[in-house]
């Protein structure tokens, strides 16, 4: 799997929405597409393309990108990672809510950072309202995605059991740079291709 990871600053709600509804509209149309999400919250902003392999990703590349640009635009100031899946933590097919984590590693910091990041995902996943989530990476960076029911899940996580994580697992001491986000999933940047492969939007709390 190859993921397309955008981060958005500067947007316009409705706008920047209006134009990933068309962007993903497009990508799906191109073929390759496995699933999709995204999220604004004020004038930050995410939305993720999950490619079944990098040679689908490059073909909407190569094929369809200039016509998205076109048609869709972009909104605001942009920045791209290119990402591979780490660890699959499961569907998000009831989520409202996204929480998630970009790190960028020290040198020599990758093994510990990701072990310590696995223990967390395995505490994180116990808890009441997770539905599902990712640990994917690049070159030097990691981005951990989870995935809750929604806003009154994800702050009793975060106030309930992030202090005691963060006590046990100190992955932040290998990070040279550390962003944050979380907010409500916008339902119509929701999609995730069916089990027998048929495309599906996924429905939202």
């Amino acid at each position: 799997m190859r993921v397309k990871h955008i981060t958005f600053h500067g947007v316009e709600r409705d706008a920047w929405i209006t134009s990933q509804r068309r962007w993903l509209d497009l990508s799906r149309e191109a073929g390759g597409l496995r699933s999709a999400w995204g999220s604004v919250l004020r004038d930050e902003a995410r939305v993720v393309f999950e490619w079944e392999s990098a040679d689908a990703l490059r073909s909407f590349m190569e094929t369809t990108h200039e016509r998205a640009l076109g048609e869709a635009g972009t909104v605001g100031k942009c920045a791209v990672l290119y990402l591979e899946s780490v660890l699959d933590l499961g569907p998000r097919a009831d989520a409202g809510y996204v929480g998630e984590s970009v790190a960028w590693i020290k040198e020599g910091g990758m093994e510990p950072w990701l072990e310590s990041q696995r223990q967390w995902c395995e505490e994180m996943a116990r808890c009441d309202g997770f539905v599902g989530g990712s640990i994917t990476r690049g070159r030097r960076t990691y981005a951990v995605s989870s995935f809750w029911r929604d806003d009154r899940a994800h702050a009793r996580y975060l106030h309930e059991v992030v202090p005691s994580l963060r006590g046990r697992f100190r992955g932040d001491e290998h990070c040279a740079r550390l962003t944050r986000f979380h907010a409500p999933l916008v339902p119509e940047l929701s999609f995730a291709e069916s089990s027998s492969g048929t495309p599906s939007r996924t429905e939202t709390a």
